[in-house]
């Protein structure tokens, strides 16, 4: 099933708990959207997933800078110990988030890209095989610390560093690169 409501509200006033939480908001740099950055939030998707579940956060590598990348990183870092990136568009990339060290399992990838349903929505964008979504990662599970150096900030509701971050590398126009210099698949 999927909810599509405000997230930060939602989850903090469900009981049900997910096998995956994603979590697409708008830019950082907008009024108010940094709040489901933070830690909090996060320290909330990491509270309704079930055991072995996953959270995928949208970040964008536009009108952004390698310290806001960072930040953001570090902070979804700070609550899910295990992470990868994953390229879904040219600068457009997604966190994959566990509470655990995920390995994923290629004969039920496999499978679930066999559905019809799926097999047809996956091929709109040429994903036909699990090689296919495997090309898509930049950064493995547990390689992902290289993303956020060691002293970064944390982005939480008590020290809300992204809300100033995010709207200056707006203003500036710049372009996170740090994601695709450490891009393990060239």
């Amino acid at each position: 099933r999927t909810h599509i409501e405000d997230a930060k509200t939602f989850l903090q006033t469900t009981s049900e708990t997910f096998d995956v939480i994603i979590t697409e908001p708008s830019n950082p740099w907008m009024a108010g959207v940094a709040a489901v950055f933070s830690r909090e939030y996060y320290q909330d998707c990491l509270s309704r997933l079930r055991e072995g579940g996953l959270c995928a956060q949208w970040v964008q590598t536009y009108e952004t800078d390698d310290e806001t990348f960072a930040t953001v990183v570090a902070t979804f870092g700070s609550v899910f110990p295990h992470l990868s990136l994953w390229q879904t568009s040219s600068s457009d990339l997604l966190l994959i988030g566990a509470a655990r060290p995920f390995q994923a399992d290629l004969a039920a990838m496999a499978r679930r890209l066999a559905e019809p349903p799926v097999a047809a929505d996956l091929r709109r964008i040429e994903i036909t095989r699990p090689v296919n979504v495997l090309s898509l990662q930049m950064v493995a599970f547990d390689d992902a610390f290289f993303l956020a150096p060691d002293g970064t900030p944390i982005h939480s509701d008590f020290h809300p560093v992204l809300e100033y971050r995010a709207q200056r590398a707006f203003f500036i126009r710049g372009m996170a690169g740090l994601p695709y210099r450490l891009n393990e698949i060239k």
